[in-house]
């Protein structure tokens, strides 16, 4: 007997909602220099509409600052446009072929907007995959009605299906939650990323917010949330120190993290 869900397909579809999440993430500005915040620009050149990245090259000389070098010079002002119409923040600086954007220091008002944008991208990705996993589900009972499958496989699969939602849904949290503490200037920023410790209060406190909580008040608790909890995925880099004063809680409950 066999099935039409295939676990491999919908990985692929579950993880594609997460690949969007983090490019959405990525083009946020957080205050430090960060070519992703160009991947939305779009030039109008050649009679076409075209990536910024196939028109120049963005690289970041410095920790607030981005260089555009725009490879052809009659694309200059076009390119120019397209970023001062992307709603970015940014004003071009133009020397020649060259386009620099200082990179302005966020207000605590836009800071708190950006994370609660973060928790909009988090709530679209968690629907889409949620969305797969319906559509699983449902093809799953429709193979066991049609006897291509037994009601123990249809179970088995199930546990599968549900499986790989719940990682999918974790890295959807962790994404959001290392974002949202850089947006806020909560924690320093690591190379190999942020990820909650399992089991902390990190962990623990972020997640039962996020999925038991409506959009709108999940993203209402962005700015409110303790930078005692940061720490560095096991296993890849060191653990920081606390980035913020503890709570008494938090002190309290030091031993278990």
């Amino acid at each position: 007997m066999t099935t039409t869900v295939s676990t491999a397909d919908l990985k692929r579809r579950m993880h594609g909602a997460v690949e969007v999440l983090k490019h959405d993430l990525g083009g946020l500005r957080t205050g430090r220099a960060s070519t992703a915040l160009l991947d939305p620009v779009h030039v109008e050149v050649y009679g076409s509409n075209m990536p910024l990245n196939q028109v120049a090259t963005v690289s970041t000389p410095e920790a607030r600052m981005l260089s555009v070098q725009v490879w052809d010079r009659s694309n200059v002002g076009p390119v120019e446009k397209a970023i001062r119409s992307a709603g970015l923040g940014l004003n071009p600086i133009t020397d020649g072929q060259m386009i620099r954007l200082p990179i302005p220091e966020l207000t605590e008002e836009r800071r708190k907007e950006l994370a609660k944008l973060v928790g909009q991208y988090a709530e679209k990705a968690r629907i889409a995959v949620r969305n797969v996993r319906r559509d699983g589900m449902e093809h799953l009972k429709v193979d066991e009605k049609k006897h291509e499958i037994s009601e123990d496989e249809r179970k088995r699969l199930e546990h599968e299906v549900q499986k790989l939602t719940d990682e999918t849904i974790n890295e959807i949290v962790d994404a959001a939650a290392w974002k949202e503490k850089e947006i806020l200037g909560k924690c320093p920023r690591h190379r190999s990323g942020w990820r909650a410790r399992p089991g902390s209060l990190a962990e623990s406190g972020f997640r039962a917010r996020y999925q038991t909580t409506s959009r709108s008040s999940w993203t209402a608790t962005a700015a409110g949330r303790s930078s005692a909890d940061c720490r560095a995925r096991p296993g890849t880099a060191p653990v920081p120190k606390p980035c913020g004063g503890r709570s008494k809680r938090l002190q309290t409950s030091a031993s278990r993290f």
